[in-house]
């Protein structure tokens, strides 16, 4: 999964992506049911707090759900997680793709679409105070969760 800011040189506009490779076989599975379904869906994105951790959710609706799930709190490079680059009001294209990432994006040159467009899925959502409020409900139970476990060694 990388998260990258990049600016398109024609327009000026600084565009955020998020590219995930789902790998070749699941990229295909998933491609195969966009194209027997001869339509395109619609999508939808919501943040849950499943499991212990957050995650924004991909919701594409034929006559039946796929959805697809999104962490926010898997650690870049950088140490920094979706949901602390993350802010209310940004607006993200999530491409979804089974080549690797490395392959879709070239991080050195800030340069984007190592693929071609039939190789990826892509949609777009705007982060809002919702999903906001779920990290921020798993970043302050971690914080509790810290504090009592450094309160309790102190007591020992």
């Amino acid at each position: 999964m990388q998260f990258v800011y990049i600016k398109d040189n024609f327009t000026g506009i600084e565009h955020a992506y998020l590219i995930m490779s789902l790998g070749e076989e699941e990229f295909t599975k998933v491609k195969a049911l966009f194209e027997s379904m001869k339509m395109i869906p619609s999508v939808s994105f919501s943040a849950i707090l499943y499991e212990g951790r957050p995650w924004l959710v991909a919701d594409y609706r034929f006559f039946e759900s796929m959805k697809m799930k999104i962490p926010l709190d898997l650690p870049f490079i950088s140490g920094e997680t979706l949901g602390d680059k993350l802010k209310v009001g940004d607006v993200v294209t999530f491409i979804f793709t089974g080549k690797p990432e490395n392959e879709v994006i070239d991080l050195s040159k800030k340069e984007i679409f190592g693929v071609e467009l039939n190789e990826m899925i892509a949609s777009t959502v705007t982060y809002t105070v919702e999903m906001q409020e779920v990290y921020a409900l798993y970043n302050f139970y971690q914080r509790f969760k810290n504090n009592k476990s450094k309160r309790k060694a102190k007591a020992t």
